[in-house]
């Protein structure tokens, strides 16, 4: 093709800022809860974070989960995004 592609590995500022404190503590405690369940032999499954907390989800469990989109939080992002002048 006569291009010589090249990769970039984009950092965690690119993609969405600095980890906070809490990032890498919830990070960290993910990890965990993740190596724990593999230990204990649960490869099929999920961790997430539910109501503050680290929770380990079976996987069939989790594709059946319904997310709702916040719209108010969705909203503002909008606003900060384009401006309030923004046509909702």
């Amino acid at each position: 093709l006569g291009i010589s592609p090249r990769v970039s590995v984009i950092g965690h500022v690119q993609r969405g800022g600095a980890p906070t404190a809490r990032d890498r503590e919830t990070a960290t405690r993910m990890g965990y809860y993740a190596v724990n369940a593999l230990i204990k032999g649960n490869g099929n499954s999920i961790i997430g974070t539910q109501e503050g907390g680290i929770v380990e989800i079976p996987i069939e469990d989790a594709l059946k989960m319904e997310k709702h989109l916040q719209m108010d939080r969705y909203n503002i992002m909008e606003i900060m995004q384009f401006g309030s002048d923004h046509p909702d």
